[in-house]
């Protein structure tokens, strides 16, 4: 069975609930005013599938979740450049929180946050992730928003023409978060065989990028590792590791600074 998830018939408690629940099965698709999907599907044990209210589905915690999706990937090879990914080590008592491009919106616009985008497949990510969690141990970081961006971003590719084909759409949440953060993006281009690169007229939303927000405004913008770093294949040198975590620390400085508050209509 894949890391990233407990085996059928695993027999677990769920926070805040002593009720015993026995794992059926992965993915379960629940429809109310929204349809939802969650890591498992289970049902009471010892007694079983007895009557509707008996079964359940539920979550990994946002935390645990993060660790096994992004170690599920040490020692194995990335199909798409036959390059080993950077193996990665995560505590389960990491501050990661998962929202969805929806609810990563609601946050950019209203809330004092740590926000990173990428996903675990992605090289850059893999060697931005542990600099990242080090740094907020440090200083006591309660909670990092994390949006996975694989499959809510576009795709293009080289279609033989000077402009690039659309290959896919992004979501609707991710062409706002794209809005939101323009003038902090990059122009997207698609590469052919030669190397040759083709601008798709779009900006794009590289993953990893850790952004910090204060009262709806953008505060702090960290885009990929290092620069000194080419290959993400190969782990940051101690010293590139410390360049990254002063990026990092000086966004959540930021965010986290206080505001001056006036005491009274003389003096602030």
């Amino acid at each position: 069975m894949n890391k990233r998830y407990l085996p059928i018939g695993s027999v677990i408690k769920l926070k805040n609930n002593n009720k015993s629940i026995m794992i059926t099965g992965y993915y379960s698709v629940e429809y109310a005013r929204d349809l939802e999907i969650y890591d498992y599907s289970g049902c009471a044990y010892p007694e079983g599938v007895m009557i509707k209210s008996s079964c359940c589905s539920f979550n990994q915690s946002d935390s645990k979740k993060f660790k096994n999706e992004y170690e599920a990937l040490n020692e194995l090879v990335n199909e798409n450049s036959d390059e080993k990914y950077v193996n990665v080590e995560i505590s389960e008592k990491n501050p990661i929180v998962y929202k969805t491009g929806k609810e990563i919106l609601e946050v950019l616009k209203n809330e004092d946050a740590i926000i990173y985008f990428g996903f675990a497949a992605c090289p850059w990510c893999r060697n931005a992730v542990p600099v990242l969690l080090d740094i907020a141990n440090e200083m006591n970081v309660e909670k990092i928003y994390y949006v996975d961006i694989l499959n809510i971003r576009d795709t293009y590719k080289f279609s033989g023409s000077i402009e690039p084909e659309l290959t896919k759409k992004g979501t609707d949440a991710y062409y706002e978060i794209v809005k939101f953060l323009d003038k902090y993006l990059q122009k997207f281009y698609v590469n052919d065989d030669a190397g040759n690169m083709y601008d798709t007229g779009v900006k794009r939303l590289y993953a990893p990028t850790v952004v910090g927000v204060k009262n709806g405004k953008v505060v702090g913008f960290h885009e990929a590792t290092v620069e000194s770093q080419t290959d993400p294949y190969i782990v940051l040198t101690d010293k590139q590791k410390e360049e990254l975590k002063k990026e990092y620390k000086t966004i959540i400085e930021t965010v986290n600074k206080k505001d001056n508050v006036c005491k009274d209509n003389t003096a602030c």
